[in-house]
């Protein structure tokens, strides 16, 4: 089936040949890293919240309490910015919808520059945007020997919608084309075949970084729980890329990170 789709059995070759080039902006994202952060959480809970700004910028940091230590190799602690299940954004339970409803690539963009901020925070070195002057690229932030894929769902999602999931990039002309005379079954087929495609991209990615570094990456996810007024955020942090994670199931205290308030918030 993949030979019906124009374009899709092309190689990720240009996307190295830019970061090799000189003045290419994305060549931070392959400098020297001292060493490779663990990136397992043991967070167990406490009190307090955090307050970051967009675009990769730490804000005003609040609250203090007691918990266990976040053990982040090379990094810091961050039991600051943790609190009970109960108090966090998203409780188990979908939370209503306000007057307005963010836009979904405002809803993308928002989590990722909060993943910016708070890897930064608690590794203590920069992380950049991949998605620089591209789309789909095949993950979203790196830096310090992490390849991290951020996720990003809003609070208000139903129980049918609570997880987090590989995306697929937006059907070309020929893709469309072709899959308009597929059957039901080869849709869903195909589907699974561009889910597999995606996720070796992002094995492909990593052991590129790797090689063009000189240091082993790690892929993780960074999945963002975020209250719909893009306010404030449930942040965890997960060993792997994967295809689809359940907030049920990786919503747990040793992968959560804390909950921030954003500085901002969703205006139209």
């Amino acid at each position: 089936m993949k030979h019906l789709i124009d374009g899709t059995d092309g190689s990720d070759s240009w996307f190295w040949e830019d970061a090799a080039a000189p003045d290419d902006n994305l060549k931070p994202y392959w400098e020297e890293v001292d060493g490779l952060p663990n990136p397992t959480l043991e967070a167990k809970g406490g009190a307090g919240s955090g307050n970051f700004g967009h675009s990769g910028r730490a804000g005003h940091v609040g609250g203090s309490g007691a918990g266990s230590h976040v053990p982040l190799q090379g990094g810091r602690d961050m039991t600051q910015y943790q609190v009970p299940f109960g108090e966090r954004v998203w409780d188990g339970k979908p939370l209503p919808w306000g007057d307005d409803r963010p836009d979904k690539i405002i809803v993308g963009k928002t989590g990722e520059d909060l993943a910016m901020s708070v890897l930064s925070e608690a590794m203590g070195e920069q992380f950049h945007s991949v998605n620089v002057g591209r789309n789909n690229a095949p993950v979203d932030v790196i830096g310090d020997g992490l390849a991290v894929e951020v996720k990003t769902g809003l609070a208000t999602n139903q129980r049918d919608s609570q997880h987090w999931r590989v995306t697929l990039g937006e059907s070309g002309k020929a893709e469309k084309a072709a899959m308009a005379q597929m059957t039901k079954q080869e849709k869903t087929a195909h589907n699974k075949w561009k889910t597999k495609e995606a996720m070796r991209r992002k094995r492909d990615f990593v052991a590129e970084a790797s090689k063009v570094t000189g240091h082993d990456y790690t892929p993780v996810t960074v999945g963002v729980i975020m209250h719909p007024s893009l306010t404030r955020a449930d942040v965890y942090l997960i060993e792997g890329h994967h295809e689809k994670l359940t907030w049920k199931q990786n919503t747990t205290s040793e992968t959560y990170v804390g909950t921030f308030n954003i500085q901002g918030g969703h205006s139209d």
